[in-house]
């Protein structure tokens, strides 16, 4: 059987996942003996259906290969993640979470400057920050997770993605590990 691990990104919108997480793939797979697949997850149904359908598709497969599966939404409800931890444990994955750090202001400019993917309203926006919080240790299924400070000036990044790198061998090795909390 395949090892599979769900990665579930925690951010207010605009701190600058995306990008990162894009950098994180591209960098692991010149890296790494595992498949990296980065899903779109803004319709919650949809992705739960495709996450699902892969989760079956290698818990068939008998190559061994492993895949690590990046969710890139929010993700700031805590439900939205539990839901996501339990359907790992349903197929023998494993779960983890990336949170992301930034100032408030910082990411309201970024809200304010996008044009192309349309703006958040303030109050959604500031609901949606204020959720965005680092994993409570309340939740026993979220005490896998790796919090990262992003610089609030943009600059590269590709420093934290050569940490991150780090941080995600050591999560690969206890790939076989599940969680049965």
């Amino acid at each position: 059987m395949a090892s599979c691990l769900i990665v579930s990104l925690i951010g207010a919108p605009k701190c600058g996942k995306t990008t990162f997480i894009k950098d994180v793939c591209h960098y692991l797979k010149e890296k790494r003996d595992f498949e990296i697949c980065m899903i779109d997850a803004d319709d919650y149904l949809r992705t739960y259906t495709h996450v699902r359908s892969i989760l079956g598709q290698y818990q068939q497969r008998c190559d061994g290969k492993k895949i690590v599966l990046i969710l890139d939404k929010n993700m700031h409800e805590v439900n939205e993640r539990h839901i996501f931890y339990t359907l790992c444990k349903s197929y023998n994955a494993s779960f983890g979470e990336v949170f992301f750090e930034i100032a408030e202001k910082t990411c309201q400019e970024r809200n304010q400057a996008d044009i192309h993917s349309g703006n958040v309203t303030l109050a959604d926006f500031k609901s949606m920050f204020n959720k965005s919080r680092l994993p409570t240790i309340f939740q026993p299924w979220e005490n896998k997770y790796i919090a990262v400070e992003l610089p609030n000036n943009g600059s590269n990044v590709v420093w934290m993605v050569i940490e991150l790198y780090r941080t995600l061998s050591f999560m690969e090795d206890n790939l076989a590990l599940v969680n049965t909390i």
